[in-house]
């Protein structure tokens, strides 16, 4: 009876930590307290002043506060202005890491929602890729694949500067820890990093959990209710 409980609640937690994530790119200005897509979001990293909250970890690249032709291009229109990140040479392959996890940590935050950043002069070369804490890769986006009409690095055009969100579903992601940004030519350019994240008690478990819990306590009471007339 213990090991069909055990398998019960297996089937439970891995339905539970599933993340479907949707991806949503708004063109600039930076929209982020104008659209209420980002609405229940924090902006944790704006980078006034280049400082990052406690419990924030970046590496590579370098905070900018000024553009430099043919090196990096500030965001065009960010909500906050000023300081902004960016990869840095050399090229190709170069990434800025973003490391989460002592600050949700920090803030006993179990369970990302959604988070979304502002994207400056999206260009085809540049990817995004969502990591958890052991540095694994949980997906990847493109820069071809959020920028309208093209991904063209145009350094002020609205469908090439956007604020792109991730969202995790209602039960959000308790295995994203951070991000990492790369790029195969000069620049990787992006501001306000936004984040909803929610503590144990707050996340709300999918239908398909409550589901499988029930099948699986279906299961124990029938497999009691064997042994118990088999005497």
């Amino acid at each position: 009876m213990r090991s069909f409980f055990a398998g019960a609640m297996l089937l439970a937690t891995v339905a539970s930590t599933a993340t479907a994530q949707t991806v949503t790119a708004v063109d600039g200005p930076d929209p982020l307290t104008s659209n209420a897509l980002f609405s229940a979001q924090t902006n944790v990293v704006d980078f006034t002043n280049c400082g990052v909250p406690s419990g924030v970890v970046i590496t590579g690249g370098a905070c900018q506060t000024s553009s430099s032709s043919g090196n990096w291009a500030q965001p065009w229109q960010s909500y906050s202005g000023g300081g902004f990140y960016t990869t840095m040479a050399p090229y190709p392959g170069s990434t800025v890491t973003v490391d989460f996890s002592g600050w949700l940590a920090n803030n006993a935050f179990s369970s990302v929602q959604s988070l979304s950043l502002y994207w400056g002069s999206i260009d085809s070369y540049q990817k995004l890729e969502l990591l958890d804490g052991g540095g694994n890769v949980i997906s990847t986006i493109f820069g071809s694949s959020v920028a309208s009409p093209s991904a063209n690095g145009d350094q002020s055009f609205p469908g090439t500067n956007r604020r792109v969100n991730i969202d995790f579903g209602p039960t959000g992601s308790s295995t994203f820890a951070g991000l990492r940004f790369t790029s195969d030519q000069a620049a990787f350019e992006f501001d306000d990093i936004a984040i909803a994240a929610v503590s144990g008690a707050q996340v709300v478990p999918e239908p398909s959990t409550y589901a499988l819990m029930a099948a699986g306590l279906a299961g124990l009471f029938g497999v009691a209710r064997r042994r118990k007339q088999n005497g």
